[in-house]
């Protein structure tokens, strides 16, 4: 079997806890208006959301042998996703991220767990072979995949496939650690305006890897293309309840419209429109995610 897509990376379970009713205080117990448990980590909520928009899609990552580890597996796998490739750490805790989420904003709280120690040797030589594409997300948090991503990135061109990248925050603020080995290795690079700052800025990324999917929240999203044309378009217009994933499910509407032979303007329209959804559930996943709301969203904008 030829799969469409291979994710490689994070995987968390989310807990989203959204408009508290007051500032946290020591000692106070704050209410909030609502909650929700979903699949999280950048490369687990892309690879379901992918699959709900129709693509093939295999896992590759790291979750604990426990009840959050299991969650996750199956959330993936209702979402359509393979799960053969992940690994089960059996003395691992799983990657678990606290989000509170108000007026559309959100703060995080992330136990990284598994998503540290997933590692080159998790990811199987088979997993570079046999897709069309292969994406890594949440580069920084993953300081034990780090050193291997170049590696891995060129494997799977070596074997035909078409590579993209999401680095995520940085959480230690250095926005180093070889990710310029690894940006050489992409066809597509996912940054938001945050990131793409901090490793250059849009026009230098674009020189150097040609087509940049630039992520500007409400403004919508920019994209380099290698001729040197830039495209944009707006943010597609909706009742924002939790951005947590968002950034994600842009990703993975960009890559199903383009594994599905679309032009780059209606893949970046595909990215926004999957964008704008993703902030109307709380958590990374909803059920509402398919390609006929996608396409109900791009003609209702």
């Amino acid at each position: 079997m030829t799969w469409d897509l291979t994710a490689i990376g994070d995987l968390a379970a989310d807990l989203v806890l959204v408009d508290p009713d007051a500032p946290m205080q020591p000692g106070r117990e704050i209410l909030v208006r609502d909650c929700g448990l979903s699949l999280g980590g950048a490369t687990g909520i892309l690879a379901a959301a992918a699959s709900r928009l129709g693509l093939r899609v295999r896992m590759v990552g790291r979750v604990g042998d426990d009840g959050l580890g299991r969650f996750i597996l199956g959330e993936l796998a209702a979402a359509g996703v393979d799960i053969a490739m992940v690994a089960r750490g059996a003395t691992e805790r799983t990657a678990v991220t606290v989000a509170v989420a108000e007026r559309g904003e959100r703060a995080l709280l992330t136990y990284s767990g598994t998503i540290a120690t997933f590692a080159g040797t998790d990811v199987p030589e088979a997993a570079l072979r046999e897709t069309r594409h292969v994406h890594i997300s949440s580069y920084y948090l993953q300081i034990a995949l780090q050193r291997d991503v170049p590696r891995l990135l060129r494997a799977a061109r070596a074997a035909g496939a078409t590579t993209s990248l999401d680095t995520g925050d940085d959480p230690a603020n250095r926005w180093e650690s070889g990710i310029a080995d690894a940006l050489a290795e992409v066809d597509l690079f996912f940054p938001n305006e945050r990131e793409a700052a901090h490793l250059g800025g849009f026009e230098d990324l674009a020189r150097q890897i040609g087509c940049v999917a630039l992520k500007q929240g409400g403004a919508g999203a920019s994209l380099s293309l290698p001729n040197g044309l830039r495209l944009t378009r707006a943010a597609f217009p909706v009742v924002a309840i939790d951005t947590t994933g968002a950034g994600d499910v842009f990703n993975a509407g960009y890559l199903a419209a383009m594994l599905r032979g679309s032009d780059p303007a209606e893949c970046l329209r595909w990215a926004c429109a999957g964008g704008a959804l993703a902030t109307t559930w709380p958590g990374g996943q909803g059920p509402g995610l398919t390609p006929a709301r996608i396409e109900e969203v791009l003609r209702d904008g």
